[in-house]
């Protein structure tokens, strides 16, 4: 057990990890339906649009992308440390999701101010 043998990490370290799996996928898949819905908006701009409104566009792709990536990094790290133990996987899954969520957020915001 976690507890044993790094104390580098809290003693509750597996149901950590199991909530950082849980909220890494279920991040991932919010990532993609934003994502999704981006690249439906910019579907719906003509050929001579496109080239006006690709640097905002391409802004959110990229900070989706980093995001989803994040969160996917998240799970499978956390699922990697559950069966080898070690300070550096369980903290690097929680930075992950961290990131993920900071990424997620940011991405959402500049939605947000680019309406406003």
């Amino acid at each position: 057990m976690w507890w044993r043998g790094d104390p580098g990490v809290p003693a509750n370290a597996d149901k950590i990890l199991e909530l950082v799996f849980s909220g890494g996928t279920a991040l991932a898949g919010l990532i993609l339906v934003f994502l999704g819905a981006s690249l439906a908006s910019f579907d719906t701009y003509t050929t001579t649009e496109k080239s006006t409104v690709r640097p905002k566009y391409r802004k959110r792709a990229y900070t989706s992308l980093a995001g989803f990536v994040a969160a996917l990094l998240a799970a499978v790290l956390s699922l990697v440390a559950v069966d080898c133990p070690s300070a550096a996987l369980y903290y690097g899954a929680v930075v992950a999701l961290a990131v993920s969520f900071l990424m997620a957020s940011w991405a959402a915001t500049v939605v947000v101010l680019d309406i406003g």
